[in-house]
């Protein structure tokens, strides 16, 4: 993955991701590209993002996903960030949303470490399809370990685990 934040201006800033995986195991590979504008408020930045999820297939068209969507985080809390979500999927017709929260613990002035939770809703009732009985879809478990190379460059390895909650797609 490659994440790439540029201050556009002291209060408006622009970020750029771009994450491929392949399975060693499996006929599986994901492409995502994403893209967020974001004004700082103070303790509350809010904007608009788009995320592109392809599924190349081998000898076949590239199956994608379009989620335009508006993100938010509020830092009011010391060493505190809540994240909130909300995305069409183009493709499934229907809203998600998602809720998370991290806490960010100093360890030296340039290495931190960075344990958060997140936890995501379908809104089933906007969707072209049915999910058996729960709107809830999964939880991600997550260790980030930010370390500062530079004044502007930060390396951030992580770790993180995605659950599956409630009843998936059939």
């Amino acid at each position: 993955a490659l994440d790439l934040n540029f201050g556009l201006t002291d209060k408006l800033s622009l970020n750029v991701n771009a994450w491929y995986a392949q399975s060693g195991s499996a006929n599986y590979s994901e492409v995502d590209l994403y893209t967020r504008l974001s004004y700082n408020f103070g303790a509350f930045t809010a904007g608009p993002s788009f995320k592109y999820y392809g599924y190349p297939k081998y000898g076949d068209a590239v199956d994608a996903q379009l989620e335009p969507g508006i993100e938010a985080t509020i830092t009011a809390i010391p060493n505190t960030t809540i994240y909130l979500g909300a995305f069409y999927e183009l493709e499934a017709e229907q809203f998600y949303y998602e809720l998370g929260v991290s806490y960010t613990a100093k360890i030296c002035d340039s290495f931190s470490l960075v344990p958060g939770v997140s936890i995501s809703y379908i809104d089933v009732d906007s969707a072209d399809f049915a999910l058996n009985e729960s709107d809830f879809h999964h939880v991600t478990v997550s260790l980030k370990a930010p370390i500062a190379l530079t004044k502007t460059i930060t390396l951030t390895p992580y770790i993180a685990g995605n659950f599956p909650i409630g009843d998936q797609v059939d």
